[in-house]
């Protein structure tokens, strides 16, 4: 008998569409060059990861220049969380998350701890949706972050980005939110949501080591030439030539005494996720 997949906030299979136009850039030249070199096959490789990208953003309400490609969600989570908890550790150490996100949340939050941070967390109600008013509670005057989902991809529920937004804009607190089971599903307009309100940044530098990741750490850094990254060289191109942006686990490379942040490039890795750049408005890279 064949099996039958409901389960569509976990793996939903790729549109025809989707599928026909990877195959054509795999089976194309430009499925082959580094959209980083500056040579002719580069160029047009470089021109359809630009296509993409402007798709994307016209999709959630923000510019071209906001997207930032990552190689997943779990990556993007890293990122975005270890990032602002560096660069914003004068400020404080204390950031809130919830007991039913993704694993790759879950994890990077007790790496924190072990780093001297503290973790508060958001209670949900009776259906495990998270509040602003549960937010509210557990904010604290050294609260440098909140990071929740949108979709849980366990459950489906929705929380209440808009109103936590709102919220955490108002404490000038940073919000992370993981986006990867709502974009598709819900409509999301950065132009009207104030996620990135205030800016949320990037790891200090981005190092060519492994990404610590839910329950390990994934070896090796991508192959191929540096993708472009905040005006800087950093990272690798995957074999199948999509930019990717990489970023040393956090026993590695992260500092929290102010040292390791204060020249990050002025931008934001978040990957499935929304926030924002310094001085530049909402940002968003939303892709797997």
């Amino acid at each position: 008998m064949e099996a039958l997949h409901l389960d569509y906030a976990a793996g939903t299979p790729v549109a025809p569409a989707v599928a026909e136009r990877m195959a054509e850039i795999l089976r194309s030249p430009e499925g082959i060059a580094n959209p980083s070199s500056t040579h002719a096959l580069g160029r047009r490789a470089a021109r359809a990861v630009e296509e993409a990208r402007a798709q994307l953003a016209a999709v959630i309400g923000a510019e071209p220049g906001e997207i930032v490609w990552t190689s997943g969600a779990t990556e993007a989570n890293n990122l975005a969380i270890k990032g602002a908890m560096s660069f914003y550790c004068e400020r404080g150490r204390h950031l809130v998350s919830s007991r039913t996100e993704h694993r790759s949340v879950l994890d990077t939050c007790r790496a924190l701890t072990e780093l001297g941070c503290a973790v508060a967390w958001a209670s949900g109600d009776g259906s495990g949706r998270v509040t602003a008013d549960a937010v509210e509670a557990v904010l604290r005057p050294d609260t440098v972050l909140v990071s929740l989902m949108w979709v849980n991809n366990e459950t489906g529920v929705i929380n209440d980005i808009e109103a936590i937004a709102e919220l955490t804009r108002a404490r000038g607190v940073l919000l992370h939110v993981d986006a990867a089971q709502a974009l598709g599903r819900l409509p999301i307009d950065l132009r009207r949501v104030p996620i990135g309100d205030p800016p949320l940044p990037v790891l200090p530098r981005a190092r060519r080591e492994p990404l610590r990741r839910k329950g390990g750490v994934l070896g090796g850094e991508g192959g191929g030439g540096d993708a472009r990254f905040a005006g800087a060289e950093v990272g690798g191109a995957d074999p199948g030539g999509v930019a990717v942006e990489r970023a040393g686990d956090v026993e590695a490379g992260l500092r929290l005494d102010g040292r390791g942040g204060l020249d990050a490039p002025r931008r934001v890795e978040v990957g499935v996720g929304l926030a924002g750049f310094p001085g530049a408005g909402p940002a968003v890279a939303v892709v797997e």
